[in-house]
This record gives C-alpha cells, sequence and structure tokens, in this order.
C-alpha cells in the first residue's frame, strides 16, 4: 500500500513538474519566395548568463520546437547558409504551456545589400514590423540624453525643437517602457532622460487596439517610438534637475524631472518654473486646429492657415507661440502599476499649471471689397491668465484569458482671466477716417470638463473573432462674463456711441457615444466586421448681455439683441460593414457606412423649434503593401461628416469688438468631406538611406465657410454659409542619405494647393493658392566629437483669384545652421543660426530679414560628471523682432508684437541617478 502511495506521488509531482514547463514552436521561411529552410539551426539562451537551453533543426515544412522551457528572457537565434542570422527576444511570461512565434523572415546574403533584415546582430533587429536599435551600440557623451541618442541612429532625424522624423516620417508620441511619458510632449522623454539609461530603441506604427487585436486597418495609425529601459534604471531611481537665471531682462527656467521604481510600481514627477517659453508638457501639433475649415490665409513663409473670425475671450489655453511675454508654474505627477498577478493595471496622472501672457502687439491691414479697399490698424495691450488642475485615471482589468476592460476617465478644471485694451480704426484710401474704436476687454470665467471612456473586449477560441463594446461619456461646462467698455466714432455715419456691457455666458456640452463590433474571420485571409453604433450631443447655450444703468450703478438693463438661450442636439445612429484581406505582403480593407442623423434646434427666446434628419453613406477603403520590410506602400480613402458649433448657428451677435461682429447661423447644414492619401517609403540600412514620399486630396461639400458684410464705415458683420466648390491637397518627398560615415545629405520637396472659399457683400471669393517649398540638407558628424549642418529651404508661392490683386509669384527663403564641438571630454560648445528673407511684394513695400543666433557652452563638473555648467546667449544679433506678415482672400496684413529677445543665460543641471 505504501508503494502504491509512493508511486501516486511520484506520478503526481512528474506531471505537475512537466505542467509548469512551456514548449516553444514557430516556422522559419525564405523573406522572398516563402519556401522553409529545412535543417536551418534553431537555438535558444537564457538571456541573464547565455546559457544555451535548447536546440533543434527546422523540419521540412518550416517548423521548429523548442520544449522544456521556464518562465524568463531569452535569446533567439537561427542560421542558414548563405542567409543572414537572426537574433530575436523571446520572453515566456504566460500560463499557457504552448507558445506559438509569429513567423521567422530570413534573407540571403546576396541580398543584403538591398533588403537587410539585420544589419549587426548587436545593433539593429527587427521584431515582426518593429525596428529595434540596441542603444549601447551607438556612441553618444557620457551625459548625453536620448535625443542625442535619436540623431546617431540611421533613418531618424532630430530638429532644433525636439521633433522626431522617422524614415521620413513625424513621429507623433514617444513611450517609456510601453507607457505614455507625461501627454503628447516627446520632448519631455528625450532631453529629460539620460541617453545611459535606454536599453533600446524600437520603431513602430502605433495602431489602434481593434486593428491589433483584428489585423483589419482602420486607418489610425502613427509613426511611434518607444524606449526601454535597462533593468539597473527600473529600480530605485533616476531624473534631472536644472536652474537657470538670465539678465536683460531677468530670465528664469528651472525644471525637475524624477522617475522612481519599486518593484512593479513607478512613480513619476515633474516640475517647471519658467519665462523662457517652456509653458508646459502638452504641446499639441497646430495642425490639429487646420480642420475648421473656415478662411484661408497664406504666410509670407509658404504656409497656409486657417481661420474663423470669430473672437472669443476663453480660449486662450496657454500654448506659446512666440508672441508676447509667458511665464509658467507646471507640476505633475504619474503612478502606474500591476496587481493581481498582472491582470490589473492602473495608471494615474496629475497635473498643475499656472501660465500667463503678456502681449502687446500692432497690426496693419488692408481691406479689399468689390468695389474698393480701406486700410485698417489696431493696437492692443493684453494680459492672460489660466490656472489649470487636471486628472487622468486608466485602469486595465484581464477579466479572464479572453476579456478585457479598459476604463479611462479625466477631468479638468480651469481659470480664465484675460485683460485686453484696444485702439482701432479705419482709414479710407483718401486718408479719411471711417471709424475709430477704443475698447477694453475684461473677462473670467470657468471652463471645467469630465471625459469618460470603457472599452470591453471579448476573444474567443478561434483566432482573429472578436465581440468589442465601447462607450464614452463627455461633459463639459463654461461659465463666465465679459465687461466690455467701448467708444465707437462712426464717422461717415456722424454717429458716437458708448457702450458699458456686461455678458453672462453659460455654455454646456455633454455626449453619449456607443459601439457595439463584431469581428468574424472568414478563413486564413480574409475577415469580416460589422458594427453599430449610436451617439447624441447636446449643446446649450445661455448668453445674457445686460447694459450698465447710472441709477442702479449696476448692469440691470437687458439687451435682447444680444441676448439669447439656444439648445442644439445631435442623434445619431450608424451601422456598417468591413471586409479586410491581408497575407505577408499586403492588405486590404474596403466597407461602408450607413449614418442617420436627427438634429434639434431650439430657440427659447421666442420659441421656435427646428428638427431635421439626414442620411449619408460614409465609404472607406485602404491599401498596404510590403515590398520588405523596411519599403512599403499606403493608398487610403475616408468620407466623414461634420456638424456645425454650437457658436456657428446660436442666432446672436457677439459685438466684443465693434468692427468686426459674428452671428451664427441656425439654417446650417452638416457639411461632408473626402479624404486621399497615398505614400511609400524605404529605408536601407547598410547605405543608410530612406525615401518617403506622400500626397494627400480632400474636398468637402456643404463646407461652412464666412460670410462678410462690411459697411461704408469698415465694420464687418460677419456670418457663417454652407458652400461647395472648396479642396486641398499637398504633396511631398524626402530623401536622406549617408555618403560617408562623415558626410549625409537630405533633399525635401513639398507642395501645397488649396481652393478656399467665402463671401464679402454678397461675392464669391474663391482663392486658389499654392506653394513648392524645396529643402536642402547637409550634415558633417564624426563620432561624439563634433557636427554641423546646414539647410537652406526656399518657398515658391503664388495665389490668384479673390478680391486681393497680388501680382504674380513670390519666394521667401531660410538659412539654418548648427555646431556643436566637444572641445575636451568636459566642454562642449553649440551653436545655431536661423535666417530668413523675406522680399518685397506689391503688398508689401520693404524687405524683411531676420537673423536668430542661439549658442551655449557647457562644463561637466566632478567625477562623475553628473552636475554640467551651462552659460547660453538667446539671440546674440538682438534681431527677434516679432513680425509676420498674411495674405488672406480678402486682406493683407502686418503684425508686430513683443516677444522674448536678447539675454546671457546660466545654468546648472544636476543628472540623478540612484545606486542600485
Amino acid at each position: 500500500m505504501k508503494i502504491r502511495v509512493l508511486l501516486l506521488f511520484l506520478i503526481t509531482f512528474s506531471i505537475s513538474l512537466n505542467a509548469q514547463k512551456h514548449k516553444l514552436s514557430g516556422t522559419v521561411i525564405d523573406d522572398l519566395n516563402f519556401y522553409p529552410l529545412t535543417n536551418a539551426t534553431v537555438t535558444i539562451a537564457r538571456t541573464s548568463d547565455s546559457l544555451l537551453i535548447g536546440f533543434d533543426r527546422v523540419s521540412i515544412n518550416g517548423r521548429f520546437i523548442l520544449d522544456g522551457l521556464d518562465t524568463g528572457r531569452y535569446d533567439l537565434y537561427v542560421s542558414y547558409p548563405d542567409y543572414l542570422g537572426y537574433i530575436g527576444d523571446v520572453i515566456i511570461n504566460t500560463d499557457k504551456n504552448d507558445i506559438l512565434l509569429d513567423t521567422i523572415f530570413m534573407i540571403k546574403n546576396s541580398r543584403m545589400l538591398d533588403e537587410v533584415t539585420i544589419l549587426d546582430g548587436s545593433k539593429i533587429k527587427f521584431k515582426g514590423d518593429t525596428i529595434q536599435f540596441i542603444a549601447d551600440s551607438f556612441k553618444v557623451g557620457s551625459n548625453a540624453n536620448v535625443e542625442d541618442l535619436l540623431k546617431k541612429l540611421s533613418g531618424l532625424q532630430v530638429n532644433s525643437k525636439g521633433e522626431i522624423t522617422a524614415f521620413g516620417e513625424k513621429v507623433e508620441k514617444v513611450f517609456v517602457d510601453g507607457e505614455e511619458f507625461f501627454g503628447d510632449d516627446p520632448t519631455i522623454a528625450t532631453r529629460n532622460i539620460q541617453a545611459k539609461a535606454i536599453d533600446k530603441v524600437q520603431v513602430f506604427d502605433k495602431t489602434s487596439q481593434m486593428e491589433e487585436l483584428t489585423g483589419i486597418a482602420d486607418g489610425e495609425k502613427f509613426k511611434a517610438i518607444n524606449l526601454t529601459l535597462k533593468e539597473e534604471y527600473k529600480k530605485g531611481y533616476f531624473g534631472k534637475v536644472s536652474a537657470g537665471v538670465g539678465k536683460d531682462p531677468t530670465y528664469y527656467d528651472e525644471s525637475l524631472l524624477l522617475q522612481a521604481y519599486s518593484g512593479k510600481s513607478k512613480l513619476s514627477l515633474y516640475g517647471i518654473l519658467s519665462n523662457t517659453g517652456t509653458t508646459g508638457l502638452n504641446f499639441d501639433d497646430m495642425n490639429k486646429y487646420m480642420g475648421n475649415q473656415g478662411n484661408m490665409s497664406m504666410s509670407d513663409d509658404g504656409g497656409m492657415n486657417f481661420f474663423f473670425s470669430d473672437e472669443d475671450d476663453f480660449d486662450w489655453d496657454g500654448r506659446y507661440n512666440g508672441q508676447g511675454l509667458p511665464s509658467s508654474l507646471s507640476l505633475g505627477t504619474s503612478f502606474s502599476t500591476k496587481l493581481a498577478k498582472d491582470k490589473v493595471r492602473i495608471n494615474v496622472n496629475y497635473g498643475y499649471s499656472n501660465l500667463k501672457l503678456k502681449k502687446e502687439s500692432s497690426v496693419s491691414r488692408t481691406n479689399f471689397l468689390p468695389e474698393n479697399r480701406f486700410n485698417s490698424d489696431e493696437n492692443e495691450v493684453s494680459s492672460n491668465d489660466v490656472v489649470n488642475n487636471s486628472a487622468k485615471v486608466k485602469l486595465e482589468f484581464d477579466i479572464d484569458s479572453l476579456t478585457t476592460l479598459t476604463i479611462n476617465s479625466s477631468g479638468s478644471l480651469k481659470d480664465i482671466n484675460n485683460f485686453k485694451d484696444i485702439r482701432s480704426e479705419n482709414i479710407g484710401l483718401d486718408s479719411t477716417r471711417l471709424s475709430q474704436i477704443e475698447r477694453n476687454l475684461d473677462s473670467e470665467g470657468e471652463k471645467n470638463s469630465i471625459n469618460s471612456t470603457f472599452s470591453l473586449i471579448r476573444k474567443f477560441k478561434k483566432k482573429k473573432r472578436l465581440l468589442t463594446l465601447n462607450g464614452g461619456y463627455n461633459f463639459s461646462e463654461e461659465a463666465g462674463l465679459v465687461l466690455l467698455k467701448s467708444f465707437n466714432q462712426f464717422y461717415l455715419e456722424g454717429k458716437e456711441q458708448k457702450q458699458d456691457q456686461r455678458l453672462n455666458r453659460n455654455i454646456t456640452n455633454s455626449s453619449l457615444n456607443s459601439r457595439l463590433s463584431y469581428t468574424e474571420p472568414l478563413g486564413d485571409k480574409w475577415t469580416t466586421q460589422v458594427n453599430y453604433y449610436y451617439n447624441i450631443n447636446k449643446n446649450l447655450s445661455n448668453k445674457l448681455t445686460h447694459e450698465f444703468d447710472e441709477l442702479s450703478q449696476d448692469y440691470t438693463r437687458s439687451i435682447d439683441s444680444l441676448s439669447n438661450i439656444f439648445n442644439y442636439r445631435v442623434q445619431t445612429n450608424g451601422g456598417g460593414l468591413v471586409f479586410a484581406l491581408k497575407n505577408e505582403k499586403y492588405n486590404f480593407r474596403f466597407g461602408t457606412n450607413a449614418e442617420s442623423s436627427i438634429y434639434l434646434r431650439e430657440n427659447k427666446v421666442d420659441s421656435m423649434i427646428v428638427n431635421d434628419q439626414a442620411f449619408i453613406w460614409l465609404p472607406s477603403a485602404s491599401f498596404n503593401y510590403k515590398f520588405s520590410r523596411t519599403s512599403n506602400f499606403r493608398f487610403s480613402y475616408n468620407g466623414n461628416t461634420k456638424q456645425p458649433s454650437i457658436s456657428q448657428i446660436q442666432p446672436i451677435r457677439d459685438n466684443s469688438d465693434p468692427l468686426n461682429q459674428v452671428k451664427g447661423n441656425p439654417d446650417l447644414a452638416q457639411s461632408y468631406s473626402q479624404n486621399f492619401n497615398v505614400s511609400y517609403n524605404i529605408w536601407k540600412a547598410i547605405s543608410s538611406m530612406s525615401i518617403w514620399t506622400y500626397a494627400n486630396f480632400g474636398n468637402t461639400f456643404n463646407q461652412i465657410v464666412s460670410n462678410n458684410v462690411i459697411d461704408i464705415s469698415g465694420r464687418n458683420i460677419s456670418s457663417f454659409v454652407n458652400a461647395d466648390g472648396g479642396y486641398y491637397g499637398y504633396t511631398g518627398l524626402n530623401f536622406d542619405k549617408e555618403i560617408t560615415k562623415l558626410v549625409s545629405i537630405g533633399v525635401g520637396l513639398d507642395g501645397n494647393l488649396n481652393r478656399s472659399i467665402s463671401f464679402v457683400n454678397n461675392q464669391k471669393s474663391a482663392v486658389l493658392s499654392a506653394s513648392i517649398s524645396p529643402d536642402v540638407r547637409i550634415e558633417l558628424e564624426k563620432d561624439d566629437v563634433f557636427d554641423f549642418n546646414i539647410r537652406y529651404s526656399p518657398s515658391f508661392s503664388n495665389s490668384s483669384g479673390g478680391l486681393v490683386q497680388e501680382s504674380g509669384n513670390y519666394i521667401t527663403h531660410h538659412f539654418a545652421s548648427s555646431f556643436r564641438y566637444e572641445i575636451t571630454k568636459s566642454i562642449k560648445f553649440s551653436t545655431e543660426i536661423n535666417y530668413d528673407i523675406q522680399p518685397a511684394r506689391s503688398s508689401f513695400s520693404e524687405k524683411f530679414t531676420q537673423a536668430l543666433w542661439n549658442a551655449d557652452i557647457e562644463y561637466k563638473i566632478g567625477k562623475g560628471e553628473n552636475f554640467i555648467l551651462k552659460c547660453a546667449v538667446n539671440d546674440i544679433l538682438d534681431q527677434n523682432r516679432g513680425y509676420r506678415r498674411n495674405v488672406s482672400s480678402n486682406f493683407t496684413e502686418e503684425s508686430t508684437y513683443n516677444t522674448i529677445r536678447r539675454y546671457v543665460f546660466l545654468s546648472l543641471i544636476y543628472n540623478i541617478k540612484s545606486k542600485v
């Protein structure tokens, strides 16, 4: 009996031991012809000590199996005669016993000069579609930051603003260990984390969670970089402290960034106190605001800007664009951890900021009318003060092995105080004064918001079968008051007007959205997805204006023409069907949504209710072809609708600027836009060459454009109407090549085309604007000793049509150069200059030139060189005068403004690293 019990115990113990082991399998094939590489050698070694753990040869069908593996991290090696070797990372941390790797593609040596999978196993690797650089393989200075490291990597460029380009595409986000690092500003990571803390730099196309799970491309894709930290930097803490002060006048810039690790938990802290233009951590790309599709203006550098003339005294949110003198205090913290055997993942962020801006500006404008023209001058002194508290929580919960719930919640409390003192006048061509306005605006208010989303994903045992439920609720409220005091003189009308008014405004917006999707694989390559969505958006705008009453000494007299309560609701139901085909070389997706929308517009003042309904098809398609792992072609098409905002439809005048008043149009319809995009890129690591070319075209039906009515005093009453005929297009080509180890060159070409529509005094104005901007770059670099680059970027522009009769083409020039030299191991000198030339032309009689030259020298202190003493001079030639030109469809203007000019700056930097 005892023997039986002992045997039973041994058998049970043996089974238990075997159950803890893992089996790893995969397939090895030729990258070009896809045939199996029979008898290829596959070995696996433990990463920690390089101990060989397993060995196998690839079978006749291309398969290999490695079993008896414990959880942990391994290096996988594959070799085959006349092929480049493969080295990959394998991490086993799953409860599954059988693990299937992605297919391993091998490239022949004879093709290595054309298509490289692994340039050097110790430097560059491929993991799927991710290009991975081993950080220690690239030599940088002992106190270099991540930005310095990125500049050393083939195919990556970093400009003076910290913007990163990877293989010709702009990098939108930088992650640290797979997590966002203080929002959308990549420089917080790249300029504050030391290069020596980085283990790997991974460059990849970030797709949506749905695409990652289903393989169906949905267009939500952007270039991203993930920085993985070395294990020793995931223990203890590291960071950076910087303090600096400058004179003539007094400038200051202090910052702190600290990151601490404890087990699976991470805590990050940051602080910024500055008046040098460092206003915070979240610098959104201004191109995001080009979707307003209002009037179009072209600056003298060939850039195209879209804008509405609707002025909002609550709009400034702390972004600094170089105009005025800023000061900022920003504090924040981020905490993340994993619980319950990593099934629960939590990330919490909090931020506080106090941002201030003092600005003085002057604008001279020539306004064009169908019959004549007149001039305007405006001088403004303003101050802005924004205090913001924001928080964000992300929770990911693996309910079971097939079900995941993700919840994102965020909120912000914002206090805003703005003041403007403005003097403006309109003058006829014969120097006759048409009108003059002296006014000041004093506004204070709050903007509060809550946003919450959830995603419930249910996988099934059948691969790619998926059921998802997404939903969200958003609420925002804006409440405040504006005091307007003005003295208005309209000389041709013989009128004088004094205004002393108070506007009380309360605007709320709430939205509820939901989407249910089901994905079903149709064989090995085809997949289909069906979805249904329901959205409802509610807006309520309450604007009440009162005039100051001398008797009561208060704002008690209601002004009905400037008061209104408006309710706007949009309810949308939609559903769609998508088919997708995906294999190793290409993927193709096509589908459509059918969408029905119901609109309710209620003017509560006159009890008028308008109900509308619209039905529309929203087709979409995309095609991606992968010539190799470093070369692909992409095409996409999509259609979408855009609803008018409540400020565009509420029938009330905004008279905060008596010479430029804006009124909503309650009869506006939704617009429909379609967009075509095509791109091609190739990167060759051995020759350090990359090419990226792209083209985009879009047009809009029922586009919401401005309708301006200008009277004899130059007073503009602007509203909004729907119009067809607007379109845009842009294209570009970027080529970078390393000629020798010392010299690299780059050539680029960008082109823009835009047809904008507007109305002036009931006359339609269609402006066709075009620009071509070539770009030539040369860079000389020798290890970490020195680097020098020079760049020339002219821009050729033309505008035709509209009311502005701008004659012929015009050209601007931009030169840029930078130089860095390691004088000794402890001393580094850097300098950069940007030189702009804007020639005289018919609208601007004088030529404008400006040279912005900065320089600094660093001295590393101490044995560990953790201290850096830095002396910098900003705008050495004192030429940052604050100047800009614009040409629009119905005006040309020159503006000047105060800005940060020359100063000398001394700072001390300390790089923190705990001993582990």
